[in-house]
């Protein structure tokens, strides 16, 4: 078997600020639940390069190519309204200019956990701006399915059910830029005693494609009056 380079963020500095961490921003990797010793490994993997990183160790990136305009469809309203809001979204059909994120089991082997499921719930979510999460799935007729929404509280019913050792792909979408702080939860029964674990997972959502011109040429400007000066 392959060995994977595993990092930590006490691996890569225990003092390590965010802008020091590695940002994922175009290859293909999951939200990792893996199930070792009795309990629950919730990390990322970037299957592209084939490393494996603790939910602290890395950032999840959401880049300019993802800023787009809400769908101009009523179905679509839990995103914000439609064909006048804008939000950032990862889509479930890869895009190369953007991070292909998806939710992998694949390690949990047959057997582990009882009916071969596990529930994966949102608990929390932070962000600067007032942003919210949605995670959604959409169907052949692009009828969407909502599986976390932020926007209308979280609940008991920000959760869904999927099986081990597979390998699922949903919309993230963010509705302002920002630093997101996303903290999951996985539940699962081994025989008939429950187990569960959580971790917190950062996304850096770029800004709009306009504001981030308009602060880099500011940012010039200033650069020009000072040397001037």
């Amino acid at each position: 078997m392959k060995s994977k380079l595993i990092l930590t963020l006490a691996a890569i500095s225990a003092t390590a600020p965010l802008y020091a961490l590695p940002t994922l921003t175009n290859e293909h990797v999951d939200i990792g639940v893996a199930f070792d010793l009795g309990a629950f490994d919730l990390h990322i993997h970037d299957e592209t390069n084939d490393i494996e990183y603790a939910p602290d160790a890395a950032i999840l990136g959401v880049g300019t190519a993802a800023y787009q305009l809400v769908p101009n469809n009523p179905a679509y309203s839990f995103l914000g309204t439609p064909g006048v809001d804008y939000v950032w979204i990862l889509p479930k059909v890869q895009d190369p200019n953007l991070l292909f994120l998806g939710i992998g089991s694949e390690e949990i082997a047959p057997g582990t956990l009882t009916g071969n499921q596990y529930t994966f719930s949102l608990v929390s979510v932070s962000n600067v701006n007032g942003g919210k999460f949605r995670l959604y799935d959409v169907d052949g007729f692009n009828v969407p399915t909502v599986v976390f929404n932020s926007g209308d509280g979280i609940t008991g019913a920000d959760s869904t059910t999927l099986p081990t050792g597979d390998h699922a792909h949903f919309n993230f979408s963010f509705s302002a830029p920002g630093q997101y702080d996303i903290e999951f939860k996985v539940d699962g029964l081994v025989g008939v005693t429950p187990v569960t674990q959580t971790a917190t997972y950062t996304f850096d959502v770029v800004p709009e494609p306009g504001s981030a011109l308009l602060l880099a040429t500011g940012a010039l400007a200033l650069i020009g009056r000072r040397r001037r000066a």
